[in-house]
């Protein structure tokens, strides 16, 4: 169901015909409060005292934006951390080895054993400074 409908008349309607006095998240505080809180939650009880391998993948958007994504794998799981749309912004070994500690450290709760990034060559200039 998408997020919005939960702020529907005839929803709202029967959840407070169901449970009087019942207060119903709005649509904003389930797609990005709630969401969120439960999406720590999960890599929190998931991968906590779990090695993860960190991935970083730098990419064009249909639109023309560039983007950096963010991911973590341990064995069969993989969660998708964040997007960064970089704008202007260069990905060179400076930005690209300041965003990948970013957000390092904040997940601090995961133990990365590697970053895994392509092979251009800001990302290997970046390998060497994150080492």
């Amino acid at each position: 169901m998408p997020f919005y409908k939960i702020g529907h008349a005839s929803l709202l309607g029967a959840l407070h015909l169901l449970h009087p006095g019942v207060e119903v998240p709005t649509p904003e505080q389930l797609s990005v409060i709630f969401l969120d809180r439960a999406h720590t939650k999960v890599l929190t009880v998931t991968l906590t005292s779990k090695v993860v391998t960190f991935v970083t993948d730098g990419w064009t958007y249909i639109n023309g934006q560039d983007v950096v994504n963010y991911v973590v794998v341990c064995g069969e799981f993989a969660f998708f951390l964040e997007s960064v749309y970089t704008g202007t912004q260069a990905h060179d070994t400076e930005f690209l080895s300041a965003d990948v500690e970013r957000v390092i450290a904040k997940y601090d709760f995961l133990e990365v054993g590697a970053v895994v990034t392509d092979n251009t060559s800001a990302n290997q200039t970046t390998w060497r400074a994150l080492q």
